[in-house]
């Protein structure tokens, strides 16, 4: 589905992800989670800009410009929510440098964990950048 299928319901967007390709000096793209919609706009998790729910450009001001906006599908976005729960986990494992020694305080697994995380969080990337 696109985003202008929506138009009818824009309700049924709520909590939807959408990738977002900057048309900027910087290009690049980004992915965010849908926060509220009014008839014709969503916003997302981030800033409090609107976006049009017909072709996903930015509603009013003249800041960054969208070339495109795509919608995720459930399943990615399942999996990309999951991979981010992962990664603030092992964020929060506490990390002592001392004496130029650095020391994980975690259980044995969590290298392991931090690797396979990255792992999936670069294939993700690369799904994410072919749509």
């Amino acid at each position: 589905m696109e985003l202008k299928d929506f138009q009818s319901n824009p309700k049924e967007l709520i909590g939807k992800w959408v990738r977002l390709d900057y048309n900027g000096s910087g290009g690049g793209w980004s992915v965010h989670q849908i926060i509220s919609v009014t008839n014709t706009s969503f916003r997302i998790s981030n800033n409090d800009n609107r976006y049009r729910i017909s072709d996903g450009g930015m509603k009013g001001g003249d800041g960054y410009r969208f070339r495109n906006c795509t919608l995720i599908s459930d399943d990615k976005a399942a999996e990309l929510k999951t991979l981010a729960e992962t990664y603030q986990s092992i964020k929060k494992s506490r990390i002592i440098i001392s004496n130029s020694v650095m020391r994980i305080k975690a259980k044995a697994n969590t290298a392991n964990k931090i690797n396979e995380t990255f792992n999936k969080i670069v294939e993700m990337l690369g799904e994410l950048e072919n749509l």
